[in-house]
């Protein structure tokens, strides 16, 4: 997972596997390429927030790699501020967080005039906090990154939605479904024509395949690819003639995975 221990990363892989040996990276792109080395068994990453929608740089990773995704979890984001015992709100100049956390914190935020310095990790922000030991500084992150760094909650619960939620994928280098499998992943690139993305919807409609979520990450040339997950599983006799009719009007159709929510832990 990326970040350091107390990152929402963490606490998803957590709730995924059972007793699990985890191993904190850097970056995103560094779990997608221990797990296309094989150097991990499986990577897990945020592919969406409910509030803020697709990380987009996750979508680009997983057609660079061709990581597969083999399952999926739901994790409630309670964010909170926090820094060194003793600081009071009046205190706090500067703020860090990853930009999401800003932007998932964008009501409590507003009206303060604090500098907000972007970390590659809220639990990066956390620990920088707690090496700081200055009462100038903050950070927005869980109450698991406080904890692990020593650090006072000085207001809980600050999201703006209280239901925040993000949606974390687990990623290996070879597919893995059941027949319990319920959702499908593909990507595609649709011609540079009017028309042309409903031609590969229509397939789908056709054969009653819902579609559960659409995303488009532009490429070179103002073009554009599509990122879609589908209600079924891949040995479903609609799921394959609406995939084969698709392709087949379409540049390239791939497959990124059959899975289903993770409800019991591997």
């Amino acid at each position: 997972y990326q970040g350091l221990a107390g990152a929402w990363c963490e606490q998803a892989a957590m709730q995924l596997f059972s007793s699990p040996a985890l191993n904190a990276m850097e970056t995103f792109e560094d779990v997608f390429i221990a797990v296309k080395d094989r150097k991990a068994s499986y990577g897990v990453v945020p592919i969406e927030n409910s509030r803020t929608g697709g990380i987009g740089e996750v979508y680009d990773l997983l057609r660079k790699y061709g990581c597969y995704i083999v399952g999926q979890t739901w994790v409630s984001i309670h964010h909170c501020l926090m820094a060194v015992p003793g600081t009071k709100l009046e205190d706090v100049r500067e703020v860090y967080s990853h930009p999401q956390g800003f932007l998932q914190c964008r009501n409590f935020l507003r009206g303060r005039a604090w500098d907000l310095t972007a970390c590659r990790n809220t639990s990066v922000g956390a620990e920088l906090v707690a090496q700081k030991q200055e009462k100038r500084c903050a950070a927005i992150g869980s109450r698991r990154a406080a904890q692990l760094n020593g650090l006072a909650v000085l207001a809980p619960d600050i999201a703006t939605d209280e239901h925040n939620k993000t949606r974390f994928i687990v990623i290996a280098d070879h597919p893995e479904y059941t027949a319990a499998s319920d959702t499908v992943s593909v990507i595609f690139r649709t011609a540079h024509r009017s028309g042309a993305l409903c031609d590969v919807l229509f397939p789908l409609m056709a054969e009653g395949i819902n579609m559960k979520r659409l995303e488009s990450r532009p490429v070179a040339d103002s073009r554009y690819i599509f990122f879609c997950d589908l209600a079924g599983n891949i040995n479903d006799d609609s799921m394959k003639a609406a995939l084969r009719q698709a392709a087949s009007c379409c540049g390239f159709l791939e497959v990124l995975g059959c899975y289903s929510e993770v409800s019991e832990q591997r």
